[in-house]
């Protein structure tokens, strides 16, 4: 008899749960859309290889309930269960792990969640944690089937366990997997694909991963520290194979390329595009990709723009000089000025991210940021509010300069923030500051007839933003 597994995202808030580094509140940002489970699809793929019968569901996703999962759990009666969480849920997630084990105490439970990277003791210690079997901080596909096959949890790399006197112990270090290209694809036929939208036309969008790992030392980010500064990419052969199969067998022409950096290789990137270009898809599908501001230049994004690229989406961070650099973001506000405009003569359309309240910041760095995004001109904007997530330097800063008296877990960068990373102004100031920007950007005239003009020619457009100004004004007041 098969043995079976489930995987989900459990009930409760939409929060981008398949990409440890974002860890985003959809319902509370301004334009981001949810993006697909693939973290699950990976793993289903792994382990249906294995012969493993998989159960596969994005709860918050569909809109489902505390009691829709627990009639899927009695129904498929599972042997095992992956259950993803992400710091800001991580204590609604526990509920989860409680009621399973109180429910279906045979059950061996896995959570994966970045939260897992770099613990404080503090949390390890959480009663309800300790009726988790198998604790994951990234890359759960890779190891999934070695936890599950048996083999000593010593020896895998990267997961907590259990030690004889119930204590979590963090097993071996070193990297996942090398080759990206022996994964198997998410399994696509288990995912309710039409949950995952392209933001301005509402049209179904894969998640593509074409590398891993982040040679940056941006100090809020955990791309570094968790997945390595040694960027892993899959071959652009295999990456198109990919989008064939989407194409061909789930009828999907819209991708989000999923990369910390899509473009840090520029010639993988250019080598991508004419592959796409000699297999005639440039024309037929569209992509979305993260890309930094010191890796694009005219050649390049013309090729991009021809070969599908649609929208660039920028970690710009901070308008301050002094604070790109306190982060070491490694770029001057000029290059920022500079690609921004690189971009629009491609006529590719910008997705700025900035991020305000670092621990030394004044007004004069928030006015900065301020007039740097009026400068920009963004066509779609997310300003998140520093966040020190566990593992990151930002982290061990602010705790070794003053300590950190909450939790980190259960706050995120929109809603419920952390009070204690800037000293200089208040928690309340600055997101009355983020409110500001983000009402007086979005319903300037400027903004409102660029979108307005789109419109004209696509309906489907006016629904998307139609939606995010209810969500933005929702939020704001």
């Amino acid at each position: 008899m098969k043995k079976r597994l489930m995987l989900i995202h459990p009930p409760g808030r939409v929060f981008q749960r398949s990409e440890e580094r974002c860890q985003s509140n959809i319902d509370q940002s301004t334009s981001t859309s949810l993006r697909a489970c693939n973290d699950l699809g990976y793993c289903a793929a792994v382990m249906r290889e294995k012969g493993w019968d998989i159960f596969l569901k994005d709860y918050p996703a569909e809109n489902l309930k505390e009691k829709d999962f627990f009639h899927d759990l009695i129904n498929f009666s599972p042997d095992a269960i992956l259950l993803t969480t992400t710091t800001p849920t991580f204590f609604d997630d526990l509920y989860y792990v409680e009621k399973i084990r109180q429910k279906c105490p045979q059950i061996y439970i896995i959570m994966k969640g970045a939260v897992f990277f770099d613990p404080p003791e503090k949390l390890l210690q959480n009663r309800q944690l300790s009726m988790a079997d198998i604790l994951i901080a990234e890359e759960a596909e890779c190891v999934i089937d070695q936890i599950l096959s048996g083999i000593p949890r010593e020896k895998i790399p990267r997961i907590f366990f259990k030690d004889e006197d119930k204590k979590w112990v963090k097993s071996v270090s070193g990297y996942l997997e090398e080759n990206l290209d022996r994964l198997p694809f998410p399994a696509r036929d288990l995912m309710n694909n039409a949950l995952y939208l392209r933001p301005d036309t509402g049209e179904v969008q894969a998640t593509i991963s074409t590398s891993r790992g982040c040679p940056s030392s941006c100090t809020f980010c955990l791309t570094p520290v968790m997945t390595g500064k040694k960027v892993r990419f899959r071959s652009p052969e295999n990456i198109v194979a990919e989008i064939k199969e989407c194409v061909e067998k789930y009828n999907i022409r819209n991708f989000f390329f999923r990369a910390d950096t899509f473009t840090i290789n520029p010639k993988l990137t250019e080598k991508l595009c004419d592959l796409l270009e000699k297999e005639n898809l440039g024309r037929k599908i569209k992509w979305v990709a993260n890309s930094r501001v010191d890796t694009l230049n005219e050649t390049l994004l013309k090729k991009m723009k021809a070969n599908g690229c649609w929208l660039l989406a920028i970690g710009f961070e901070s308008g301050s000089q002094d604070t790109l650099n306190r982060i070491k973001k490694r770029i001057t506000v000029s290059q920022m000025m500079e690609t921004a405009e690189l971009i629009r003569k491609a006529k590719i359309k910008l997705f700025g991210f900035f991020m305000i309240g670092f621990p030394w910041e004044t007004e004069k760095h928030l006015q900065e940021t301020r007039e740097c995004i009026r400068k920009i001109k963004p066509d779609f904007l997310e300003l998140h509010i520093a966040t020190p997530f566990y593992g990151t330097e930002l982290y061990k800063q602010i705790t070794a300069e003053r300590g950190i008296s909450e939790d980190i877990a259960g706050h995120d960068y929109f809603d419920n923030t952390i009070s204690c990373t800037n000293s200089v102004i208040s928690a309340e100031y600055i997101a009355c500051f983020r409110k500001k920007i983000l009402l007086h950007y979005h319903f300037s005239f400027r903004y409102l007839f660029a979108r307005f003009t789109e419109c004209m020619t696509d309906y489907r457009k006016f629904l998307s933003y139609l939606r995010f100004a209810i969500r933005l004004i929702r939020n704001l007041f």
